[in-house]
């Protein structure tokens, strides 16, 4: 569940407000920022163990299947879209070995995650046509300036973001009780993320598809302005891209019955210094 606190900045710069009709889904005496936009979806975590060796290889998908996608438009409002993608692979190689029972395991790892996400609301025009008049110099006159109608059709404002991330950690372990496995560790990402957001929709301007020369003009100013944008007929999207380190530190507990693991645990993130439960 992503908070919708998280995006007030975002709304209140393009002069929308509150998340367009969010807050009427609000149950009585329930406040707005305590909604969030749902991620629902499936994971599974697949790990294979050396054969003879203390090592083991995980893998692991997460994703929106398209009957939850179907059933999202109970909790959220008509029209809305949002998209999840989870892929990652990690290696485990145990450095000391449990002997004895008197030892814990010490195990370090390193891990590669990409992450997707996104979801995109439709733009109510109201009355509005989606049409929009500005005056610029005529490209066919330089001299002289020109009246321009930019339409937009159907407009979706959209969010999306993707990550690559290494992911580095060490873990004790212990087991007990032949079934039971309680761990401490810490933990080291680096992420290179890019995020953005837009308005997808259909431009035109004086009634024609936008051409390659005034998209290209366009770019060119943004660029001036230290902005990367993507902008098309299809509609404008923006995008920074952001590197940087996390730190971790969790703990849990694994109940291993024959091929069934159940596992809890708690993580702590020391830069943003959030706590999260699994």
């Amino acid at each position: 569940m992503m908070p919708v606190t998280a995006f007030d900045a975002v709304f209140a710069g393009l002069g929308i407000g509150d998340i367009p009709d969010l807050s009427s889904l609000m149950p009585e005496g329930i406040p707005l920022a305590a909604a969030g936009l749902p991620f629902p979806g499936y994971t599974a975590d697949i790990r294979l163990g050396g054969i003879g060796r203390p090592f083991d290889l995980g893998f692991k998908i997460g994703f929106i299947p398209e009957h939850l996608r179907s059933k999202l438009n109970f909790v959220l409002p008509p029209g809305w879209k949002v998209d999840y993608l989870l892929v990652g692979v990690d290696l485990r190689y145990a450095v000391i070995e449990q002997i004895r029972k008197l030892k814990p395991n010490l195990s370090v790892g390193i891990g590669y995650n990409y992450l997707r996400g996104g979801f995109g609301m439709p733009v109510p025009l109201g009355d509005d046509t989606g049409t929009q008049t500005f005056t610029a110099t005529d490209k066919d006159n330089p001299l002289a300036t020109k009246d321009y109608e930019i339409t937009m059709e159907d407009p979706m404002l959209t969010f999306n973001w993707q990550s690559h991330v290494i992911d580095l950690k060490a873990q004790l372990s212990k087991r007990i009780l032949f079934i039971m496995t309680p761990y401490v560790g810490i933990g080291a990402s680096y992420a290179r993320s890019t995020v953005g957001g837009g308005l997808e929709t259909s431009l035109q301007m004086d009634g024609e598809a936008l051409q390659q020369d005034t998209i290209n003009d366009i770019k060119d100013g943004l660029a001036a302005v230290g902005k990367d944008a993507d902008l098309s007929a299809n509609g404008i999207f923006v995008k920074s891209v952001v590197n940087g380190w996390a730190f971790r530190g969790f703990g849990g507990l694994s109940v291993n019955i024959f091929f069934l693991k159940i596992d809890a645990s708690i993580m702590y993130n020391l830069v943003s210094k959030t706590l999260g439960l699994n």
